[in-house]
């Protein structure tokens, strides 16, 4: 099934609505989003290989492969997201001031990205 310009512009909407919670949302917590999905996509590896074999092509051995790479990279995402969008970060102050680096979400994008 292909997205249609209807189901682009609605996902755009829903983001976009719902990012100032998301942002709001402590980094701990949005990581264990992807904890999470991590877990259920390993809970549920014979659907998620029955569908990348009926909607991919994969093989056994790529399907494998391709949800252990799916489920790397949430909980790399994940411990990321822990890291470096969690507490500031102190710089030194070369005059003695306190600098403190905070990363932040800037808004939601689309992106259709190719891959093999």
């Amino acid at each position: 099934m292909q997205a249609t310009v209807d189901d682009i512009q609605n996902a755009l909407q829903t983001t976009t609505a719902a990012f100032p919670a998301w942002k709001a949302t402590p980094a701990n917590d949005r990581a264990n989003c992807l904890d999470r999905m991590a877990d259920l996509m390993e809970e549920d590896t014979p659907a998620m290989m029955a569908l990348l074999t009926r909607e991919g092509g994969k093989t056994h051995v790529d399907g494998i492969a391709e949800l252990r790479e799916a489920v790397d990279f949430c909980r790399y995402y994940a411990a990321e997201g822990r890291k470096h969008f969690g507490a500031g970060h102190v710089l030194p102050g070369p005059t003695g001031e306190l600098n403190t680096l905070f990363l932040e979400g800037r808004g939601t994008f689309l992106c259709i990205s190719p891959w093999n």
